[in-house]
């Protein structure tokens, strides 16, 4: 059977302390993602009484732009997202609140991944809207991320339950990363380009290309670890193994901490998974400067915060990315180039947005919003 509630070896009660936090965890999930569903299908137009309005009125601080997203496109996410979520309340509940090492472990990379790949999805749909591409190339997309992002969880699936070859997931990955390419001549302005864009746009559309360049990079890592190391759901690069037993293994039955990262497939999976989320993060706020950099450089009074912001906003996964390779190279600095480049650079990114968001509606509610300002 591929999933069981006891592993072997693990009869005992679980401690009192997995209970308490793994149930409070998985309580205060619950409620954090049925707010995000909410606003999911607020998203799509679905109107639900006692929490949306007919035909809401703009807020006096609400920022628009002309760029049209179909309702439609949040469908399938939706639907992928409910499912991603339950395989990891499941581990919770089955798994963490009981003190119980995850069996399959691949578990783990169905729950996250799914993530990834719906985020992944929107924000290169999201982009092509913002930059301008035809409409043939961004129905393609869609239509391809119909196809592709239903296929890869269910590959997930299939490598999870019938334990087969890693090449199960790995190759419908090859249409994620089709998807990831079309997204980046999009903003390269291969298939069009918004015409009499300013100076701001094509500075921030600049970062975005330089980032989404580095986002390919660290996901192509995910693959070649699924073909050298992860080729069965029971095996884990994250962690030590029992002394005697071989690295890779299975989620150890008791942790004894994770696997060193030199020189091994764990130092690449910490290339894969942090700066690979910085740069899923550093995409998010980079669409956002491009969708808004009108309005918020006029709030502000002058476009220099929004060239600040693209040009640091890159750096921080990129730095993460440098870290994490010379630490798995085994180089001298080692981790360095995160430690003292990228998380200041993290945080330096964090204060500037939150600041400028600060001035912004500070100006806003003695000026009267930026319906003036919208693009």
């Amino acid at each position: 059977m591929w999933w069981h509630p006891s592993p072997p070896g693990r009869g005992r009660s679980p401690p009192l302390d997995y209970l308490v936090y793994g149930t409070g965890i998985f309580v205060i999930e619950v409620w954090i993602f049925a707010t995000l569903a909410l606003v999911f299908l607020a998203a799509m137009g679905v109107r639900l009484p006692r929490f949306s309005q007919a035909a809401p009125e703009p807020s006096r601080l609400e920022l628009l732009s002309p760029v049209e997203f179909p309702q439609t496109a949040l469908r399938v996410p939706l639907l992928l997202g409910g499912f991603g979520l339950l395989v990891g309340w499941a581990m919770t509940l089955a798994f963490k609140a009981r003190g119980l090492p995850v069996a399959p472990a691949a578990l783990v990379q169905l729950h996250s991944h799914t993530f990834f790949f719906i985020l992944g999805y929107l924000m290169t749909l999201l982009a092509m809207r913002t930059v301008g591409v035809r409409e043939e190339v961004f129905t393609l997309t869609y239509r391809l991320g119909l196809v592709g992002l239903p296929l890869l969880v269910v590959s997930w699936v299939v490598f999870n339950v019938f334990r087969l070859h890693s090449l199960v997931h790995v190759v419908p990955s090859l249409l994620y990363f089709a998807i990831l390419f079309l997204g980046l001549g999009g903003l390269w302005g291969r298939f069009g380009l918004r015409a009499g864009a300013d100076e701001s746009f094509h500075y921030v559309r600049g970062a975005l290309i330089f980032t989404w360049i580095l986002l390919i990079g660290l996901a192509a890592v995910g693959p070649v670890i699924a073909l050298g190391w992860d080729t069965r759901p029971d095996v884990t690069v994250t962690y030590k193994q029992p002394e005697g037993q071989p690295y890779p293994g299975p989620y150890p039955e008791k942790y004894i901490g994770t696997a060193p990262v030199a020189r091994s497939p764990r130092g690449l999976e910490n290339l894969h998974l942090s700066p690979g989320s910085w740069s899923h993060v550093a995409v998010a706020w980079l669409l956002t400067l491009m969708l808004f950099a009108d309005p918020v450089g006029r709030g502000l009074g002058g476009f220099g915060p929004i060239f600040l912001a693209a040009t640091t906003i890159p750096l921080a996964p990129w730095f993460n990315a440098v870290g994490r390779l010379a630490a798995w190279a085994d180089l001298p600095a080692g981790i360095g180039a995160l430690w003292f480049a990228g998380h200041p650079l993290k945080f330096f990114n964090t204060f500037l947005l939150g600041a400028v968001a600060l001035v912004l509606i500070r100006r806003w509610r003695t000026t009267g919003g930026p319906a003036d300002a919208y693009v």
